[in-house]
């Protein structure tokens, strides 16, 4: 008897092992999507965002889209600048010297981002994963820079760089690594919300405007 509860026994712990590694591996694995696709998608199927990209406390890059209006707030070391487009003009403003300039303009792509994906989603991509900053992500790797990169690379042979987006388990795009030719590495935070910050298309008062001739 307890030889006939054995056989049957064994039997039933295989099978529930079984299904928990496949469920375990089903867990593991990306869908096959294109994630950095479907990132695209979603930018492009809202009116507002808020994009930002950071390689370190004082370089950084704050993209705020607000329907057909966009403002571009960057920081390099040293310098803060904003580009403001909104209603056909461009102001430009210089914080260190508390100064604008404004252009008239009247064909303007406020779609900066979305530009700027477009110019990789359609290249041929690899995937993997990769652990930064003690956390493992998914990936996908594509060939060459791209308009996110910080750093100068005209030196670069393009076909030595490559350009990886990392994605966490809710298929959000969290990182951009470029690695370059020379072994060099760029890693840069991104952020991406609806929620967006209307007070960066404000002009501080104290600013004085410089008139261009």
């Amino acid at each position: 008897m307890k030889k006939r509860i054995i056989k049957i026994v064994i039997p039933i712990i295989l099978i529930i092992a079984i299904i928990i590694a496949l469920i375990i591996i089903r867990n593991n694995q990306k869908p096959e999507v294109h994630l950095l696709s479907e990132v695209y998608n979603q930018l492009n199927g809202i009116t507002s965002y808020q994009f930002q990209k950071e390689k370190d406390m004082n370089n950084k890059t704050i993209v705020v889209k607000d329907g057909n209006n966009v403002v571009i707030d960057n920081y390099t070391t040293g310098t803060h600048t904003t580009t403001i487009i909104k209603d056909n003009t461009t102001t430009y403003i210089t914080h260190e010297k508390e100064e604008y300039y404004i252009y008239n303009n009247t064909n303007i792509d406020v779609n900066v981002v979305e530009s700027w994906l477009a110019d990789v989603v359609n290249r041929e991509y690899t995937t993997g994963e990769e652990k930064i900053r003690g956390k493992k992500y998914y990936y996908e790797e594509y060939q060459g820079t791209t308009m996110f990169t910080d750093t100068n690379v005209l030196n670069d042979d393009e076909s030595q760089v490559k350009t990886r987006f990392y994605f966490d388990n809710d298929n959000k795009l969290v990182y951009i690594k470029t690695i370059f030719s020379q072994m060099e590495e760029e890693t840069l935070k991104i952020e991406i919300s609806t929620d967006i910050d209307k007070s960066l298309f404000d002009i501080p008062e104290e600013y004085m405007e410089i008139s261009i001739d």
